[in-house]
């Protein structure tokens, strides 16, 4: 059973891992996504690595909450079986999307190249959606 300074750094460097090596296939991912489709795709521009910031922030805490939530909230049930494993997941998901839909936004923006920079998406954001 891991500790829970274990957990939040073992869920901070799996997020960050995972999501800056996926970043390029999350990127052609979201622009195809986007409304100009393959016309924005620009492969050719993926090393430039528009919101990999924005991704890296925002995964650590996620996957670290997520991880956290997981161990403890498992380590209460053990007599539960199977539910402690989905109960403690459950929970676990839904603390981390606290955190990774904000950045997911703000990430998305900056790769579909509705705003230049991470800060600028960030701005933008905080502009039109603010805090609700």
């Amino acid at each position: 059973m891991a500790s829970k300074t274990e957990a939040l750094i073992a869920g901070s460097i799996a997020g960050f891992v995972v999501d800056v090596s996926l970043f390029p296939i999350d990127t052609i991912k979201t622009r195809m996504q986007s409304r100009h489709g393959l016309k924005m795709l620009g492969i050719a521009d993926l090393h430039k690595l528009r919101g990999v910031g924005a991704a890296a922030i925002g995964s650590m805490p996620s996957s670290a909450l997520y991880f956290l939530a997981y161990e403890q909230i498992k380590k209460k049930m053990t007599n539960y079986g199977l539910l402690q494993y989905v109960f403690a997941s459950s929970i676990g998901e839904c603390l981390a999307c606290l955190v990774r839909v904000p950045t997911e936004v703000v990430k998305q923006r900056v790769q579909a190249k509705q705003a230049p920079s991470t800060l600028s998406s960030l701005r933008m954001v905080l502009q039109s959606v603010g805090f609700r």
